[in-house]
């Protein structure tokens, strides 16, 4: 600790058994209107404080609970059904087969002709 530190706090000390004896001798009449003005001026901080914040309302958790239900529901709702299975797969099947294209072109006379001749 250098000499200043030791001055530093010796000073320190000495001005707060100043100060705490300067409050203890102070007429009651004084020591109650610092009270009251203190108080005063605490309450006022806190209004100046809230003043610029927004209120919240009262019911904004119930609406957002609302909201999100709402939401939840209709996206719930609105999804599309399954696809079966083998949905896509005859596409699929056309892009990996080996044949020859022609005979996808006469497709539908190939199931008119098995339906009219079912043994072949």
């Amino acid at each position: 600790m250098t000499d200043q530190d030791r001055d530093d706090a010796d000073f320190s000390r000495r001005m707060k058994v100043l100060l705490d004896h300067g409050v203890e001798t102070l007429p009651e009449e004084i020591t109650r209107q610092l009270y009251h003005r203190r108080q005063q001026a605490l309450n006022t901080a806190v209004r100046t404080a809230n003043a610029g914040r927004p209120r919240a309302l009262p019911w904004g958790g119930v609406a957002a609970a609302a909201l999100a239900l709402v939401i939840g529901v209709s996206w719930w709702v609105m999804q599309p059904a399954p696809l079966p299975r083998d949905a896509g797969l005859d596409a699929f099947d056309l892009l990996v087969a080996q044949e020859e294209l022609e005979f996808y072109e006469d497709l539908e006379f190939y199931q008119w002709l098995a339906d009219v001749n079912p043994s072949g």
